[in-house]
């Protein structure tokens, strides 16, 4: 991210607007305006403690038939012949 010489002559930082077009330049920075509001930063963090996930990580044993313990099902390093599983993306509800 190159400073225009003015800025650096005057020992200022790369503007507001540059650092978020070198983020992504789909941001449309001309619609965007600074807050003067000093709660705003912490009604953001409220707001983003409040926030519900909704994905759950699921996982399935499959126990062949005689396998009674824990330990002999947790044992197994193969699925069982012939028997396909639903497979998802990870946060992907299937």
């Amino acid at each position: 991210m190159a400073n225009p010489f003015w800025r650096r002559l005057f020992g200022l930082g790369p503007s507001y607007d540059r650092i978020l077009q070198t983020l992504s330049r789909s941001i449309p920075t001309s619609a965007l305006k600074l807050s003067r509001n000093l709660s705003a930063p912490s009604a953001l963090l409220a707001a983003d403690e409040r926030q519900v996930i909704r994905c759950y990580k699921i996982g399935v044993l499959y126990a062949r038939p005689g396998q009674q313990t824990e330990a002999e099902i947790f044992a197994n390093t193969h699925g069982a012949h012939g028997r396909g599983l639903a497979q998802a993306p990870a946060g992907v509800p299937f």
